[in-house]
């Protein structure tokens, strides 16, 4: 399954995650792991994300607001 991943590498992405969830379907965030994979994707928005600023911009016809996120 890591060669899923390898793929997004090929493609630029500079952080790639693979994770498989035994005995999980389809639906992770609904699944009777999903602390677990919420867990995950907390991680790893962290790891990657981090604390930024997000600045005054219009998104559709909604505005976002200059904010500090994480």
């Amino acid at each position: 399954m890591e060669g899923g991943g390898q793929r997004y590498r090929d493609a630029g992405v500079a952080e790639v995650t693979v994770g498989l969830y035994a005995g999980a379907r389809h639906e992770l965030l609904n699944e009777t792991n999903r602390d677990e994979v919420t867990a995950d994707i907390l991680e790893f928005l962290d790891r990657t994300v981090g604390d930024r600023t997000v600045e005054d911009r219009t998104v559709g016809d909604r505005t976002v607001e200059d904010r500090t996120v994480g």
